[in-house]
């Protein structure tokens, strides 16, 4: 005898894109907070050497980091984080006359903060997996 399942495909596709919405919102937060942190290590002066995160001078350039909100766009989903501070691009890339003092990348590769995010998708797979069950109803 086979079991029929009340699958509400639908219902199951909004709770997955929910949670993988909320996901990519904590992951951006959390990345957001630790480029404010590394921002906020060194105060000035002396400048920064190369290689490093810029020292904090004014403030400015941790206090304008933001993320913004999810975006759905199709199938994807969206999440800007950055700062439209002007000197942030020459900091992280370098000019040719200084040398870059990034503070993004290195955030972004740390491997404590991967790990961090890692565990988060670990979790979520799990809310989806359940979700799931829950939306696909009861056998019939």
């Amino acid at each position: 005898m086979a079991s029929r399942h009340n699958l509400r495909a639908k219902a199951v596709s909004d709770a997955m894109r929910d949670e993988l919405a909320s996901l990519v919102s904590r992951t951006g937060l959390f990345y957001q907070t630790k480029v404010k942190e590394i921002l906020n290590l060194a105060k000035s002066p002396p400048a920064s050497s190369p290689g490093r995160p810029p020292h904090k001078r004014t403030g400015t350039l941790g206090r304008s980091f933001r993320t913004m909100p999810t975006r759905k766009v199709g199938k994807r989903i969206i999440l800007t984080l950055g700062t439209d501070v002007v000197y942030a691009r020459p900091l992280e890339y370098g000019t040719s006359r200084m040398a870059a003092r990034p503070f993004l990348g290195p955030t972004y590769r740390n491997k404590k903060h991967r790990a961090a995010v890692d565990r988060e998708i670990a979790k979520v797979s799990g809310r989806i997996r359940a979700a799931i069950r829950r939306k696909a109803g009861p056998p019939r």
